[in-house]
């Protein structure tokens, strides 16, 4: 097996079927379609593992030198051929489609933003001078905590990356994007129709 990222025993040594109470396997993964296909060999993962965490944010952020949503719900028309599998629908689609069982997966959610400093005009996928200014809790370019981002928001101009179904905001030549709720309510009610 190519990658078992988290995944082992139980401290007593037996596998977390003999000892559910005790512990439960499980691969953190990566989930762009390339970084999958080099890392993973998916139905052999999903046999050893209780369930699978997909990691499905930081698709996009300042080292790409152009605005983009941390984690897009869907594509975006903006996105070229080779980020057009970038987005947590295709991602969570994909692993499915390479024989990751859906009740095994659990689906990344973040809880953060990236941010980035433009260059001239906002918008999504326009270029940018670099990640976003440092603020006073996290002290990192280019990520917001959650906290951060409510401080952000209120003085921003805030809207919403329609095909994408996630918001982002800016004020000046600071540029944002996170989940907000109804983001967050939306890929749960299309990646889990119960």
């Amino acid at each position: 097996m190519k990658c078992l990222g988290g995944a082992g025993k139980s401290i007593s040594g037996e596998s977390s079927k003999d000892r559910e109470a005790e512990a439960h396997t499980e691969c953190n993964s990566g989930s762009c379609e390339g970084v999958v296909d080099a890392s993973y060999e998916i139905d052999k993962i999903s046999e050893a593992v209780d369930f699978l965490n997909l990691l499905t944010f930081d698709f996009h952020g300042s080292w790409q030198k152009v605005t983009g949503h941390v984690s897009p719900f869907l594509q975006g028309k903006e996105n070229s051929k080779s980020s057009s599998y970038c987005n947590v629908d295709y991602a969570v689609r994909y692993w499915r489609s390479k024989g990751a069982p859906a009740e095994k997966l659990i689906m990344g959610i973040p809880t953060y933003g990236r941010s980035f400093t433009l260059s001239s005009k906002t918008g999504i996928s326009v270029p940018i001078s670099g990640p976003g200014l440092p603020v006073p809790f996290t002290q990192k370019a280019g990520l917001l905590a959650y906290s951060e981002i409510c401080t952000f928001t209120p003085g921003a101009t805030t809207g919403r990356i329609v095909e994408q179904e996630v918001p982002y905001s800016y004020e000046g030549n600071q540029w944002a994007g996170y989940d907000d709720e109804q983001s967050i309510i939306t890929k749960l009610r299309q990646l889990n129709p119960r």
